[in-house]
């Protein structure tokens, strides 16, 4: 665990920076300082820090009290409202031409901000370039790269999925991101995709075949909301749907739903149904009929994703019974 940045290494502060590099954190006082490195190890240096604390009840404001006395990075701290909100807040406060965000325990190359500063300079048209990422885990240790899609981002694009794990793989100008509003804060678990989805139907967004982070897997990137999850991404789809032309509406909502039980699968949905009760309190419990309501209201609006949904828990039902069978009978001899 880092507790400190050589102060030597870290770059001046700017006054007029090209990019914002925006940082919300949340209990991550274990990881932030090495992501802070990794961004003062850019190859390209005219840009400013802004970590936005989330309410953090670690020691995270005190780790980062030196660099924000230094002028380092600029620190601001808010109660906890969530990632969307503090990505929000950061671009509220940002003075660069560009908005890179970067989850506290994610990690960029090298070249990252090099790179994609270069390709948007020299394509003033496109407003969003991204990269693919490299999976590591908690010791650092290097993995495969991945890369979900390359091109044009298009809506049709974000409708078969998203086109990015995390928005730690992005450069975007800061007068899109302000016009469009920023991230949803509403839409917990969908925000980025959502956003992804309302660059594209503005302007153009485009992602390369280059690696632009370093996104780190550990059990808290498993999400055990996975029915908050659900219902949020159909809020998505449902407002998406209203914004596309009537004579492909049909064709993306068959390509939603079809991501949609991919990415999350009968099994998990319907485990989450029957022992992840605890976690959805008020509007986002499974009990509240709004909720019933959009979930119900998706299967029906996707026939096949309704039957894969329903043969996933039938056969679920079934294995059950089967292994609770062969229990009473070895129990009987």
């Amino acid at each position: 665990m880092r507790t400190e940045i050589d102060q030597r290494s870290v770059p001046p502060a700017r006054v007029h920076p090209r990019v914002s590099v925006i940082i919300p954190t949340y209990r991550h006082q274990n990881k932030i300082i090495d992501t802070l490195e990794s961004v003062f190890r850019q190859t390209f240096q005219d840009f400013e820090v802004i970590v936005v604390n989330d309410g953090s009840p670690d020691e995270t404001a005190q780790l980062l009290a030196p660099l924000a006395a230094s002028g380092r990075i600029r620190y601001v701290e808010q109660s906890n409202k969530g990632q969307a909100a503090a990505r929000n807040r950061g671009l509220a406060e940002a003075l660069g031409d560009f908005i890179a965000f970067l989850d506290d325990d994610d990690l960029w190359p090298d070249d990252k901000l090099e790179w994609q500063v270069s390709y948007l300079e020299k394509n003033p048209s496109v407003a969003a370039v991204g990269g693919g990422c490299e999976l590591i885990n908690d010791s650092v240790a290097a993995g495969e790269d991945v890369f979900l899609y390359e091109g044009v981002v298009t809506a049709e694009t974000v409708s078969c999925g998203n086109p990015f794990r995390s928005p730690g793989q992005t450069l975007i100008r800061t007068q899109v991101l302000r016009e469009i509003g920023g991230f949803n804060t509403s839409l917990w678990g969908a925000d980025d995709m959502d956003l992804w989805f309302r660059i594209a139907l503005r302007a153009k967004m485009v992602a390369l075949r280059q690696t632009a982070l370093r996104y780190r897997i550990h059990e808290q990137n498993a999400s055990r909301d996975v029915i908050r999850m659900h219902l949020n991404l159909c809020r998505m789809i449902h407002s998406h749907l209203r914004l596309v032309p009537a004579e492909i509406r049909d064709a993306m909502r068959k390509n939603y739903y079809v991501w949609l039980y991919n990415y999350l699968g009968p099994s998990k949905v319907w485990h989450a149904i029957k022992h992840g009760s605890e976690p959805f309190q008020e509007r986002d419990s499974i009990k509240n009929k709004l909720n019933v309501t959009l979930v119900m209201t998706s299967l029906i609006t996707a026939p096949t994703l309704g039957w894969l949904f329903a043969r996933g828990i039938i056969t679920g039902k079934v294995r059950k019974l089967l292994r609770r069978l062969k229990w009473y009978d070895r129990a009987q001899q």
